[in-house]
């Protein structure tokens, strides 16, 4: 191939050059005949061959030098080909690269030729020839043809490639005795190799080219700034380690390129080159920083410089910024530049000036970044103008207006949306103009720097505060997994369950103290240490900056990822900050977290620093956020009128995670933590309105929006953040948990007013002296946390909110508290705040209730922890002691107060009774019974009961104790208040629960007597008394769960009572009561009893007690207590209080021994009836398609009525035929307004079909009587098809009735069918009237008009299928001809295709045939036909069918009798029509569909054999079966003469003529 192209070429040559030049001629025949000598074996061997023939290129070198395109163009091609195949020698190398500089006009094949030089003459290329192949590329890439000038740009970024491969190839080889070369530097003159010379001199002139400079060694190039900073640029990339490792290549770099790089900036660049510039200083930073790092800090302070608004565009210093971001990237490059610039006192500090700078930025145009009183969102920000932001900002100056309708770039605020750009400026690096960036993207990248600058600290530094020789514990599955749900659920911001909780609880309480966390600073052996200092070194220097900058952008607006990004920044600085033990800073960034955890509307009333040792940040105290009152006695709130957001709840998560994190080393800092969670809790009650205790969830406001639901899901967030904080204090070492509970018993005492040394004003008696013998604490004071007080209830709601935070802390460390030595574990410091508050008459009620129920839980969770064993008897003793104390002192508040002044106190005193009951059974056998004395079984009342106590003193026993207290318990439980008899019922019923499997038959007993029977009378004599403020909702609610609370009692008692005298007792008074108050009418009450007792049916089944109870009294109450709407409001709903009525009977038929008897059963479906129509309408449902519960239990219930008796047979039919038709009754009740019983007409409807085909049906002796009730039922759906436009998913209930109707009219029932004659006659009625509905339909009334075909067509099919059924049993004697002549009369009525004229028909006092003799005029308007004209058509067929002759019987015959006469009219409308309207048509013709029905009914009446019998004798006329064609003579010669001109309608006529004229013999 290669010697074929060659010798063409060669050919070619000698050609064109015979006459011009000689020289080439001759040199081309020369080569010719070189080449024909050569053997032609194979291309490697012909290259080998030329290979050492150097003058064979002579003459395409000569070629390429004449100019000539056309033979220049022929021996670069040749040079080409013998450079791809490796056939030049080297020595040809120079004059084949000189030949390339000369014939510049083919420049595609010159470049192509490159390529392939590098690769096979790779050790030629060196020296002058490496710098000519240089020259070609410069050459070519000066052409103005883009594809050679980018192709040239390729080859040059390779050849530099090359050269530098080169030098790193020569590098790796061992030292030999190759010659070098001198080349000169700062550091004087360096021996190289030749290669490094090479791309020395090479790397030089790119730089002086660059520049704009002479080359040295490359003449005549010429190179742009922008090209020569991309080779820059790509030969760093890849060659920077070569580069570094020359001192020549880094000369060059300090004395050619960051000079250039400066200038560059310096000037007013294009936005191309400045991106270039940008881009190669951006790499030489990152790699090699030291080498040339004064010329890089004299950059790096340009860069910075660039950052001011008056320095440089917006673009340039965007640019500026996109390299810091980089730098921040990578934490080494920062600490790095930190090291080399910063720490060196001649140079300037480049990364401080940095962080200076970005604060400047973050305020330099406060309205682009919506800069206010807080961080907003974008909800309202945008509709304000700017001069108002600027407002907001504080009056800022500098506030630029912007247009409102300018697009995303110029909007206000940073938001990923519009405050970010696809791709940086840094990367755009074709673009030769600048792009237009969003206004706010300059502010967005000055947030990304700081984060990252945070960031990086923290990857850094926070590794090294584990200790390296803490193993990891190991879990457990169950608390790994509640861990993992734990992480989830904060990533989810969902609220922890309490399953979780719980187990959260049990490992705090046991947790193993952590240790501190490890100081970096102290890791002086560790290889990183040097790292370590410098890091340590630029959060104590920088920190201000940071935190100048952070809080501008935390009262910007931000959107939701930008925001999240800054405080995750924010805390884990801080989080560096702290481990580094830097309190400054650290107690910096924490009361900046607190200051916007809080509301906006509670910064700025009061300045006391938090801490006295920290001046320079402050947390804003907030007001109480209680509620003043007007002068008018109204109430309203004076401040947090702001209320909480997303963001103040982010903030504060932010801070409590730290506190979590930096627990160990937090100190007196736990201050500023606690401190902001009391004013936010505080913010929320107020705000809310919410009680103190968990005031972050509220599952049950309403009218829920997007905001509400994200301000929710902070709120669990934060709550699960409290929970992991109070938790992590179980781990702390006790030292540092005494430091943190004693920042929060200060501030409680700060909160309640009390003075860290109060003396309670009552004397304490021994035992408590006992149980509170400690030490009072010495407290650090805090400043007031409240700067406005208002009244007192708002100190005691605070104070109330942060004892509960206290009560969290104590939980938490309950195992801390049960240790042996407490001196240390702040157990001294916790108790004596807790007696401070209860004991002290300075503080509210609800404050020392509060403090009291706070002890009373916390000693009681100490107690469950300690055993039995003579260590924990004193303990045990003392917690005792107070709560008996405290129970005895509430009791005796109650009665004073006559249990309705103090609701706090009722509430907490009921809650102790149920502590005071387990206690009083502590340390008993679980298994052994409370028997009761016979002295306590005689007591009828709690008095009787409390002179026994008296008078036992010291020996009191245990039962008795108890009894008094459940039945005190029970007095409390009937309170005007209904949170304090609800409370009370409930511990009540809890007692019981915990104590029933130890009391004896006769103690339930007594219960039953004394407890729960009073309480039921008591409670139906407070339900009927005319009390005027008697709130009935409450006392229902009441009623509820005292109902609820004794079934459950009962059934938890059975099993003890089975078999005693007392349970049949209990039975009956239970029943009783529950009779009384169900009187009330209430809904609820009335779901409740019926449920309740439903499930104590079904335990005395279990426990098989049916025997021992009676159930006629059971049956009573549910006969005469039928929940509908007759005593309820039209708004009430009824169905759950109905379901549990059927649920209850039908639990009652399973224990009844024989069912029930015929009047219970009909006493059953008459009630069931009226639950279906007295049941409410289902809420956000409907019963179209699906039935609703009450409906469908009915059905099931009427199951299991017994159908042996026919009276139960009948009137079952009658209930379950009535809902049949309910669906379409009329005058329905307005509380019926929503339902529509479309699905329990069809459900109705398959029972009634399925009942149809029982034996027992059959069986009955009046079938036709249950039939005639079924099918006067299933007629009304039939007859009101289109009439009820409102139909569920499936076959429509006219269909499905009709369908059933078939189903159950079959043969053998007609057949079979018994009863007495006039039951007869109305099954007959009603089946002559379904017939009729089958066949009409008011169409006009379909909302479907493409339905009307189909349904015409299932209606044909069943009208068939009945006709079949009923014919001929219709034409029966003991059927009257009345019910026939109905029959009949409705086939003709609906086989009417056309209306016909008034004047047709007969009047009531003419005959039936009157009409066709009278005279009219004609009608000539076109009469539509009826939308059913296939029905009509099919009737028609059935009249002529009916008057046919058939076998002859009686049936047949009083049919077609009945039908002739029909028939004959039914023809002569037709016949008469035409007579009168034909003439007056003229000539048009007669209209389709009276043609059509006219030829029908012809055909039909000449086929037609008629009954001999139907029509009566005529005198003359002998026919047997064409009697009726005589009747219609008259009639068809009219129709003949008016047919004149309608030859085909005067053909039919003569059919007829015919067909009587051979019938009678003509």
């Amino acid at each position: 191939m290669t010697s074929q192209l060659l010798s063409s070429e060669l050919s070619a040559l000698i050609q064109d050059s015979k006459k011009k030049n000689t020289d080439l001629r001759n040199a081309a025949e020369k080569s010719l005949s070189d080449l024909k000598a050569l053997p032609n074996t194979s291309e490697a061997q012909l290259a080998a061959d030329l290979k050492r023939r150097p003058d064979f290129v002579k003459p395409f070198t000569l070629a390429c030098a004449t100019k000539a395109p056309k033979i220049a163009a022929s021996g670069a091609t040749c040079l080409l080909r013998l450079v791809v195949s490796n056939g030049l020698s080297s020595d040809s190398l120079r004059d084949v690269l000189q030949a390339f500089q000369e014939c510049l006009d083919v420049q595609l094949k010159v470049l192509q030729a490159l390529p392939s030089l590098l690769q096979n003459y790779a050790e030629n290329l060196k020296g002058r020839l490496l710098t000519h192949a240089f020259q070609v590329c410069f050459s070519l890439h000066g052409s103005k043809t883009a594809v050679v000038s980018n192709t040239a740009a390729a080859s040059l970024q390779q050849l530099l490639a090359f050269a530098f491969e080169n030098v790193a190839a020569e590098d790796g080889r061992p030292s030999g005795n190759e010659a070098t070369v001198l080349v000169s530097t700062q550091e004087g003159s360096i021996a190289v190799h030749s290669t490094a010379s090479d791309a020395y001199h090479l790397l030089n002139d790119i730089c002086l080219l660059a520049e704009g400079s002479k080359p040295q060694t490359l003449d005549n190039a010429r190179l742009t700034p922008e090209f020569g900073l991309e080779l820059l640029e790509s030969l760093l990339v890849v060659h920077i380690d070569t580069v570094a490792k020359h001192l020549e290549y880094v000369h060059i770099l300090r004395v050619r390129v960051m000079p250039f790089i400066i200038r560059m900036l310096s000037e007013k660049a294009s936005y191309n080159v400045t991106v270039r510039t940008v881009r190669l200083l951006r790499l030489l930073l990152q790699r090699l920083l030291p080498a040339i790092m004064t010329e890089m800090g004299m950059a790096m302070t340009l860069i910075n410089h660039l950052l001011d608004p008056s320095s440089s565009a917006t673009w340039k210093r965007v640019l500026c910024l996109e390299l810091w971001r980089d730098i921040h990237d990578d934490p080494a490059l920062t600490r790095s530049a930190y090291t080399h610039f910063d720490q060196v006192k001649e140079n300037k500090n480049i990364v401080g000036d940095h962080l200076a700078i970005l604060v400047r930025l973050a305020a330099e145009k406060p309205a682009v970044i919506g800069l206010g009183q807080r961080s907003s969102g974008f909800e309202t920000l945008h509709n304000l103008p700017a001069e108002q932001i600027a407002v907001e900002a504080g009056g800022l100056s500098g506030a630029i207006s912007l247009p409102e309708d300018e697009a995303n770039l110029n909007r206000q605020g940073i938001n990923a949306k519009w405050s970010s750009v696809r791709t940086s400026c840094i990367d755009q690096v074709d673009k030769l103009e600048p792009p237009i960036l969003p206004a706010t993207y300059l502010y967005s990248l000055v947030l990304t720097c700081i984060n990252r600058f945070s960031d990086g600290l923290a990857k850094f530094l926070l590794p090294f505060t584990v200790q390296a020789d803490e193993k990891p514990r190991r879990k457990t599955k169950s608390s790994a997994k509640h861990q993992d749900q734990d992480a989830l659920r904060a990533d989810r911001h969902e609220e922890p369950t309490k399953e979780a909780t719980i187990a959260q609880s049990t490992n705090a309480s046991t947790s193993i103290q952590r240790r501190l966390p490890v100081n970096p600073l102290m890791l002086k052996d560790h290889e990183n240490f040097d790292q370590i200092c410098i890091s340590a070194l630029i959060v104590e220097h920088c920190w201000p900056a940071l935190l100048a900058t952070s809080s501008t952008f935390l009262n910007a607006s931000l959107d939701s990822e930008y925001y999240h990004a800054l405080i995750r920044s924010v805390q884990r600085f801080t989080q560096v900050a702290g481990v580094l033990d830097l309190e400054t800073p650290r107690d910096a960034f924490l009361t900046t977290l607190a200051k916007h955890a809080m509301p906006s509307a509670t910064v700025g009333i009061s300045k006391t620093p938090v801490l006295g040792s920290f001046t320079n940040q402050q947390v804003n105290d907030i007001p109480d956020g209680d509620e003043t009152r007007h002068g008018d006695g109204r109430e309203s709130q004076s401040h947090f009128t702001m209320g909480m957001t997303p963001r103040n709840l982010l903030c504060l998560r932010a801070l409590l995670n730290l506190g979590t994190a930096l627990g160990p080393v937090l100190h007196n800092s736990w201050a500023i933590v606690f401190h902001c969670l009391h004013q936010v809790d505080v913010a929320l009650v107020a705000t809310s309105q919410r009680p103190p205790t968990h005031v972050f969830i509220d599952r049950n406001d309403e009218n829920e929006t997007p905001e509400i639901d994200e301000l929710k899901a902070e709120k669990s967030a934060v709550e699960f953040a409290v929970s992991r904080l109070f938790e992590s204090t179980s781990s702390l070492p006790n030292e540092a948990f005494v430091q943190a509970l004693e920042c929060l018993c200060s501030l409680v005492y700060n909160v309640s007013g009390l003075p860290a040394d109060h003396t309670s004003d009552q004397k304490l008696t021994d035992q408590e002296a006992l149980s509170t013998n400690i030490t009072r604490p010495r407290h650090n004071r805090l400043a007031s946390i409240s700067g406005v007080r208002t009244n007192e209830t708002s100190t005691s709601r605070e104070t109330m909110i942060i004892l509960d935070r206290t009560t969290q802390v104590a939980q938490c460390n309950t195992a801390r508290f049960c240790q042996p030595s407490s001196a240390d574990s702040g157990w001294t410091t916790l108790t004596q705040l807790l007696i401070d508050h209860l004991c002290s008459s300075a503080v509210n009620s609800d404050v020392r209730i509060s403090a009291a129920r706070n002890l009373e839980g916390m000693i009681s969770r100490i107690t469950s922890l300690l055993g039995r064993d003579a260590s924990a008897n004193e303990t045990i003793r003392r917690c005792l002691g107070a709560l008996s104390s405290a129970v005895s002192c509430l009791w005796n508040f109650e009665g004073t107060k006559g249990g309705s002044e103090d609701l706090n106190t009722s509430l907490t005193s009921v809650a102790l009774f149920r502590n005071v009951s387990d206690f009083l059974h502590r340390g008993e056998d679980p298994q052994s019974s409370l028997l009761l004395d016979e002295d306590v079984v005689r007591c009828t009342t709690d008095w009787e009961l409390a002179d026994l106590v008296r008078a036992q003193a010291d020996e009191i026993s245990t039962s008795v104790s108890w009894m008094c207290l459940v039945l005190r318990l029970a007095r409390l439980s009937m309170n005007n208040r209904p949170e304090v008899r609800n409370s009370a019922l409930h511990t009540l019923f809890g007692i019981f629960d915990t104590c029933g499997d130890r009391l004896d038959a006769e103690a339930w007993a007594m219960c039953f007597r004394l407890v729960v029977c009073q309480l039921l009378s008591a409670m139906i004599t407070t339900r009927t008394k005319n009390v005027g403020d008697l709130d009935s909702r409450s006392w229902d609610d009441t009623s509820v769960i005292l109902v609820q609370s004794i079934s459950n009692t009962f059934n938890q008692s059975l099993a003890t009572l089975s078999g005693h005298r007392a349970l049949p007792f209990v039975w009956d008074q239970l029943l009783t009561k529950f009779t009384l108050l169900m009187n009330q009418h209430s809904l609820g009450l009335s779901r409740t009893i019926f449920g309740s007792l439903t499930e104590n049916l079904v335990e005395i089944e279990r426990m098989s007690c049916t025997r021992s109870i009676s159930l006629d009294a059971a049956w009573a109450l549910w006969v005469d207590n039928v929940p509908t709407f007759d005593a309820l409001q039209e708004s009430a709903d009824n169905n759950d209080a109905l379901i549990a009525y059927i649920q209850y009977i039908r639990q009652l038929h399973r224990m009844l021994l024989h069912g029930f008897d015929t009047n219970q059963a009909e006493a059953l479906m008459l009630k069931l009836r009226l639950c279906i129509s007295e049941s409410a309408p289902v809420a956000y449902g409907s019963d179209v398609d699906e039935m609703t519960p009450v409906q469908r239990l009915v059905l099931e219930t009427l199951t299991l009525v017994p159908m042996s008796a026919e009276e139960v047979l009948t009137q079952f039919v009658e209930t379950v035929s009535s809902s049949v038709s309910l669906a379409y009754q009329t005058g329905e009740n307005k509380t019926q307004k929503g339902k529509t019983y479309i699905a329990l007409s069809k459900a109705a409807m398959g029972s009634l079909d399925g009942l149809a085909k029982q034996q027992s049906f059959r069986a009955h002796s009046s079938t036709a009587h249950l039939l005639g009730r079924i099918i006067r039922e299933l007629e009304v759906p039939i007859r009101l098809k289109y009439k009820r436009q409102r139909e569920g998913k499936g076959v429509p209930t006219w269909k499905k009735a009709t369908s059933t109707l078939l189903s159950i009219m079959d043969a053998d029932i007609m057949e079979g069918c018994t009863g007495t004659k006039k039951d007869k006659q109305s099954m007959w009625e009603a089946i002559v009237s379904i017939s009729d509905a089958i066949m009409a339909a008011d169409t006009d009334s379909c909302d479907s008009p493409s339905a009307i075909s189909a349904d015409q067509t299932f209606d044909i099919e069943s009208f068939s299928q009945l006709q079949n059924i009923i014919i001929p049993s219709l034409g029966s004697p003991s059927i009257p001809d009345k019910i026939r002549r109905r029959y009949i009369a409705s086939l003709f009525e609906h086989s009417l295709i056309h209306e016909p004229h008034p004047d047709d028909l007969a009047r009531p006092e003419q005959e039936l045939l009157d009409g066709l003799r009278s005279q009219h005029v004609g009608r000539v308007q076109d009469l539509p036909p009826q939308r059913r004209s296939k029905m009509a058509y099919m009737l028609v067929d059935q009249l002529f069918d009916l008057a046919a002759v058939h076998d002859g019987s009686v049936q047949r015959v009083r049919l077609a009798q009945i039908a002739a006469p029909y028939l004959i009219l039914r023809v002569g409308l037709v016949l008469k029509a035409y007579v009168c309207d034909q003439p007056l048509r003229g000539l048009m013709p007669q209209p389709l569909s009276h043609k059509l029905e006219m030829h029908y009914v012809l055909k039909k009446l000449t086929e037609l054999n008629s009954e001999p019998k139907a029509i009566p004798e005529t005198s003359g006329v002998q026919s047997e079966h064409k009697k009726h064609l005589f009747l219609l003579f008259g009639l068809v010669t009219k129709a003949m003469k008016a047919a004149r001109r309608d030859e085909e309608m005067r053909m039919a006529l003569m059919a007829v003529l015919d067909a009587m004229g051979t019938d009678f013999g003509y």
